[in-house]
């Protein structure tokens, strides 16, 4: 029979970066969003890049779960929801730091994670602050810091829609 290359359909897209900091969306080359089993994967990964470490946003703010959802009813939620109408979305989670504030990831029902249904709200730090852990409080800092900083790398692909229309295989 015939032999199958089975190849990475991951696409890793650098979001934002600092010379402490890297986050990544990794996404399918291959998604859609409906049907019964809509074929979807959005998640991002944030890198200490003093240490070459993966970091857990989750634990820069309180209210939220262990894997970074945004606990119903905490005061993060009430900050959260004067971006977004959340009864629109089944989960909503923390995705990474950039240099204007921490971007949360909004998913609707069965398509979450795909860029369809998908919304990303970028929270300013000043809102956050008095949400941070100490942990969130060094990364809330060194980014303000950055940005007061002209002349210090940091960037961020927010605006930008990096995440291309899904395929139509």
């Amino acid at each position: 029979g015939a032999e199958i290359e089975k190849k990475s359909d991951f696409k890793l897209v650098p979001v934002a970066w600092s010379q402490n900091w890297l986050a990544v969306r990794i996404s399918e080359d291959f998604r859609y969003c409906g049907g019964a089993n809509g074929n979807y994967h959005l998640d991002h990964a944030v890198f200490d890049l003093q240490t070459g470490t993966a970091v857990k946003p989750e634990r820069w703010l309180r209210g939220l779960s262990s894997y970074g959802f945004v606990t119903e009813d905490s005061a993060l939620a009430r900050v959260l929801s004067k971006f977004a109408d959340l009864r629109d979305f089944s989960t909503q989670f923390i995705a990474y730091a950039n240099p204007e504030g921490f971007v949360f990831s909004l998913s609707r029902g069965a398509c979450r994670g795909i860029g369809l249904c998908t919304k990303r709200v970028v929270v300013p730090y000043a809102l956050l602050k008095r949400h941070a852990t100490s942990e969130g409080k060094k990364v809330i800092n060194d980014w303000m810091q950055k940005a007061e900083q002209p002349d210090t790398p940091a960037s961020s692909t927010e605006g930008v829609d990096l995440l291309e229309a899904p395929s139509t295989r």
